[in-house]
């Protein structure tokens, strides 16, 4: 194998391949079809065909025939990054950020994590603490500026926080599916499908299944726990007679308990 100096004109760099001033064949005598032109060495499908180490000869950027591409970082071994921001130092290992701005000013504090985070600012801003070691963010703005990990965000504004008010600072462990599901929501251990299902809810182990399913429940007493929430607005702004807030009630139909107060314990099937 020859050794290019870098400070040698591509003019001269001739070992097995054609050169020119704007171009340069690596691997083969024929004439280069793209500035850099790399050809393998062979067709086998476990053949590295670009690589790219560090001082110490550690993996920063592989290519093998197949096709397959590897990223890594020595701190954060198969972590891939396509992002146009510098990305957090502890990402953990094996995680997959892909989005301009994605998790641009967030803090990850646990390095034993694996997170996967796809979409424009997704998880962006985010205010990690200890233990966050699994988030998916998949979505524009998914999970932007909440403040715990171990969550499922999927959708536009999915599972997104407020950096004005910065009222997520007890989100953690739920999942929420759907543009808008879960935005703004304060708690912990919840489930939301649906277009913004628990939209700026509040409260921990609940269910809310329909579009805006269980929106803006508990918002005005900041408590709306173990409540299972099923259809079309239903729940929507629902607050409680009681001191405890809105909790353990199932309430299933179009619209049921709209904008209503009732107790706790209940349930409560059909529409409006």
């Amino acid at each position: 194998m020859k050794i290019i100096d870098v400070g040698i004109t591509l003019q001269k760099v001739t070992d097995a391949g054609a050169s020119s001033t704007n171009s340069i064949m690596i691997g083969d005598s024929g004439d280069a079809q793209a500035p850099l032109h790399i050809s393998g060495s062979n067709k086998l499908i476990t053949t590295t065909s670009l690589l790219l180490e560090d001082s110490d000869q550690n993996d920063l950027f592989k290519i093998l025939n197949s096709g397959v591409l590897y990223t890594a970082y020595p701190s954060q071994l198969g972590t891939m990054v396509i992002s146009d921001d510098d990305i957090s130092t502890t990402l953990g290992t094996g995680s997959v950020i892909i989005g301009l701005g994605a998790t641009s000013g967030s803090t990850f504090t646990d390095v034993t994590g694996s997170h996967t985070i796809v979409g424009y600012k997704a998880a962006a801003d985010m205010n990690g603490t200890s233990g966050d070691r699994f988030l998916t963010a998949i979505g524009y703005r998914a999970g932007e500026a909440s403040s715990n990990g171990n969550s499922t965000y999927v959708g536009a504004y999915a599972g997104s926080g407020s950096i004005a008010t910065s009222n997520v600072n007890r989100q953690e462990r739920n999942a929420f599916f759907g543009a808008y599901s879960g935005q703004e929501y304060v708690g912990a251990w919840s489930v939301g499908i649906g277009t913004t299902a628990g939209y700026k809810s509040a409260g921990d182990g609940n269910v809310f299944v329909g579009v805006q399913a269980g929106a803006l429940m508990g918002a005005s007493d900041s408590l709306s726990s173990h409540n299972v929430v099923i259809g079309y607005s239903a729940g929507v702004s629902a607050t409680s007679t009681h001191t405890d807030g809105v909790t353990h009630n199932t309430i299933i139909g179009d619209q049921s308990v709209y904008d209503a107060a009732i107790g706790n314990g209940n349930t409560i099937l059909g529409s409006h």
